[in-house]
């Protein structure tokens, strides 16, 4: 997983967190923007690589 994790400061987002959840205090909220997801398996003699980008499709590569 890549990535950054974005501090959320805005108030009222905040306030709306706390009503659903109770933290403990103090605390900070961030937000995880996802720049790449790579998943990696094997599949009977294959090696199953999978990649996702935002807004491109699912990318799978097997390779033996």
């Amino acid at each position: 997983i890549s990535g950054r994790a974005v501090e959320i400061t805005d108030p009222a987002v905040i306030a709306r967190f706390i009503e659903e959840v109770t933290p403990p205090e103090p605390f900070h909220l961030f937000r995880a923007e996802l720049t790449e997801v790579v998943r990696i398996g094997l599949d009977g003699d294959f090696l199953v690589i999978q990649s996702w980008r935002p807004g491109q499709p699912l990318r799978t590569v097997r390779r033996k």
